[in-house]
């Protein structure tokens, strides 16, 4: 049985991805402050217009030059004069840390990149080019994908992080413990009369400690497998349901379901 299990673990980093870039973490109300280089792969991303930043969301570092996020957090990018700002290894939006890396991207056809190919669409994704390429370093490294579609069938009931930014004055970065669950459930507890707002794209969990100070209120934040911090999902504007009924599942967008999309084009 001991053999069985070893091998079961085995097969399960080999085809989940753990790790996979060595072979070649707006805001979460409530949860647990994260330290400098906890979550490497993180990514704060915001929209600069007319002199003003207007924090939108997270995401991850998915290569050494593209940055993914929901399409959400961009859905305005053309409409007027706009950049966007991206910080790299930061846990605090109030303090100048050492190690971060800023960058500011006039957006372009080139540079920004949306999986539908437009930025209408909500509840999608949508990936950032950096001006230059990253070195890795302490605070900052990409995160790992999972290596095949398949992987998720695997991971009903699978602890899981998700990460943002709180709200609140302090504006440094959370951390909350979630279990992943099946769709059906979900959906029974979301929204009974709403049994299509789950698609195959969609991967819920729920939170671990139920609190009404505890909610998703913003796009973007990423779900890591507890363990090995490998990518699931990214939290989308479907999660805002979370901060109007607290303790009702949180709703991402299935990475399995974007894969081959985002290998192609940020080159991982």
């Amino acid at each position: 049985m001991k053999s069985l299990i070893i091998f079961i673990s085995a097969l399960l980093s080999t085809v989940c991805g753990v790790y996979i870039h060595t072979a070649k973490f707006k805001s979460i109300i409530g949860g647990t402050p994260a330290e400098q280089g906890k979550f490497p792969y993180l990514a704060d991303i915001g929209i600069i217009e007319n002199g003003v930043t207007t924090w939108c969301g997270g995401g991850v570092l998915a290569s050494v030059q593209w940055v993914l996020t929901s399409s959400s957090c961009l859905s305005q990018i053309w409409v007027g004069d706009k950049k966007v700002v991206i910080f790299l290894g930061s846990t605090n939006r109030a303090s100048n840390e050492f190690g971060t890396l800023r960058f500011e991207i006039s957006p372009n056809s080139t540079n920004i990149i949306f999986n539908t190919g437009s930025a209408d669409a909500n509840d999608e994704l949508v990936l950032i080019q950096l001006p230059n390429r990253i070195n890795w370093t302490k605070y900052i490294q990409p995160v790992s994908l999972p290596g095949t579609r398949d992987c998720y069938g695997l991971l009903f009931k699978e602890k899981a992080l998700a990460i943002g930014w709180s709200n609140d004055t302090s504006s440094v970065l959370n951390y909350l413990e979630l279990t992943t669950m099946k769709s059906t459930k979900c959906v029974e507890e979301y929204d009974p009369e709403r049994r299509d707002i789950i698609a195959p794209k969609n991967i819920c969990a729920k939170l671990e400690m139920k609190s009404d100070q505890t909610c998703f209120a913003g796009v973007g934040a990423p779900l890591v497998t507890q363990e090995y911090k490998v990518l699931m999902g990214l939290t989308s504007t479907l999660s805002l349901n979370n901060c109007e009924k607290p303790g009702t599942p949180v709703i991402f967008l299935r990475i399995t379901e974007y894969l081959d999309w985002i290998k192609t084009i940020a080159d991982v």
